[in-house]
């Protein structure tokens, strides 16, 4: 039997008519792009819809024509300094379309800037807000900064830009022994940055906890456009910059745009070049402190050493004028010695002379006088004088003989053997500078002989 019935394009068609009738207007939608494809300048972007845990519920396909690019595309990205890219969460204008030949379609009409920022955003906001709740966000930025380095760890991408750059300076210093850098690969943008930076993070962590003694680990991106950004703010990220035990110096290599990790990090840089910038300038300013400091030290050591040898020398003269001094009071006192001595002598010998004339002329004058009463007597008493006499000049001989004994070792003679000379100036001895310096001519005495000077210089 013949049933009723159309063709699968009348049926697609009528559909068509349904749909199209139905669906005319636009509606905003949001979802998540997971893919792109531009084909002949038309954009194909696979979009998605992912529930509370992560999961991808719908997909299907939307599409930019041509001719929309501008007012979609180039304006969105104006707007946010965006690039539209797989990841993205947006909030397109969706218009439904159902063809009997290319079935069924969403065209978009517009894209809402504000809704992607205000998502990046407020995921940033979440991430900030966990970070808080469990205390992490002064972790790592109250470490203290190292003031010097020499072995480094570095997370970057494999081929980044600014990781040639990091190179070339942190080489020089590598080559020469000033630093070491080991470097752990990552990837920085898609789907799988998230777990390979975590996982770098990881390595290094275990490097530290086994024993290695790394001053800083440097994370460095480089180039890249915004939206590649995003990819960096994630919690896990976060998390591990804020509990690595070691200073974390980041330099993602954005001057304006800031992710977490700068956020959280011990030290934030614009560009992977102004962090090697600082860690050459920090090591390069330690060798020349050090340089400095030894030559502050050599010179206060030359110092003390000339200070010292200035101090011996004076004490050394010192001694010298005080060894001089100590001699000419020696010579002074030896001299006036012998001179009191010689002069004692001259007066005994004169007093004993002076008495022995008196006693016999007393002795004479009374002998004379009673001569012929007292001649007996007189015997007897001259005897018994010159009995005393001579017990007495025995006396003063034996101590006469040890005085002039004393005096011959203080005699001008043995002075002269000591070293000594004696002054005199017409057979007076020169005992003062005053008197010295009032004479023409002097006479010195030595051992071996005498010398006649001419006195100029002392007027």
């Amino acid at each position: 039997m013949d049933k009723k019935h159309i063709t699968l394009t009348e049926y697609l068609n009528n559909i068509s008519k349904v749909i199209n009738g139905s669906f005319s207007y636009s509606e905003w939608v949001k979802c998540e792009i997971s893919n792109i494809n531009i084909i002949g300048g038309h954009y194909y972007i696979e979009i998605i819809d992912i529930d509370q845990f992560g999961n991808k519920t719908r997909n299907q396909t939307a599409i930019i024509y041509k001719g929309q690019v501008n007012n979609t595309i180039k304006k969105f990205e104006q707007v946010t300094n965006l690039k539209v890219s797989k990841g993205m969460k947006v909030l397109f204008k969706l218009k439904a379309n159902f063809s009997a030949k290319y079935s069924l379609s969403f065209i978009v009409d517009d894209i809402d800037p504000n809704f992607t920022l205000g998502e990046m955003e407020a995921k940033i906001n979440r991430i900030r807000k966990e970070i808080y709740n469990k205390n992490y966000q002064n972790l790592n930025k109250n470490l203290i900064t190292p003031n010097h380095f020499t072995n480094i760890a570095v997370i970057s991408p494999s081929k980044a830009a600014g990781l040639a750059d990091f190179m070339s300076e942190s080489n020089f210093l590598s080559n020469n022994d000033l630093c070491n850098f080991d470097f752990y690969a990552a990837t920085f943008e898609g789907d799988k940055a998230k777990d390979s930076i975590v996982k770098a993070f990881t390595e290094v962590n275990n490097k530290i906890n086994s024993g290695v003694e790394y001053d800083a680990l440097v994370i460095i991106r480089g180039g890249g456009s915004k939206m590649s950004l995003h990819y960096l703010n994630e919690y896990q990220i976060a998390g591990c910059v804020c509990r690595t035990k070691i200073p974390v110096f980041s330099g993602i290599g954005h001057e304006v745009d800031k992710v977490l990790i700068d956020e959280y990090a011990n030290f934030s840089f614009d560009t992977p070049s102004k962090v090697i910038e600082y860690i050459s300038n920090t090591i390069f300013n330690n060798y020349q402190r050090s340089i400095d400091n030894i030559n502050r030290i050599n010179y206060q050591i030359e110092n003390i050493i000339e200070n010292s040898k200035r101090r011996t020398a004076l004490n050394i003269q010192s001694i010298n004028n005080r060894i001089d001094t100590l001699i000419i009071n020696k010579k002074n006192e030896t001299n006036m010695i012998v001179e009191n001595i010689s002069n004692n002598i001259i007066q005994i010998v004169s007093y004993l002379k002076n008495k022995a004339k008196e006693n016999l002329i007393s002795i004479e004058n009374n002998s004379l006088y009673q001569l012929n009463n007292k001649k007996v007597e007189t015997n007897t008493l001259i005897n018994k004088i010159l009995d005393d006499v001579e017990k007495s000049v025995t006396y003063k001989y034996k101590d006469f003989t040890g005085l002039i004994k004393e005096i011959k070792e203080y005699s001008p003679e043995k002075n002269l053997k000591r070293g000594y000379a004696i002054i005199k100036s017409e057979n007076k001895i020169v005992n003062s500078v005053e008197k010295l310096k009032k004479l023409n001519k002097i006479t010195i005495l030595l051992e071996d002989g005498e010398v006649e000077i001419e006195i100029k210089e002392l007027k």
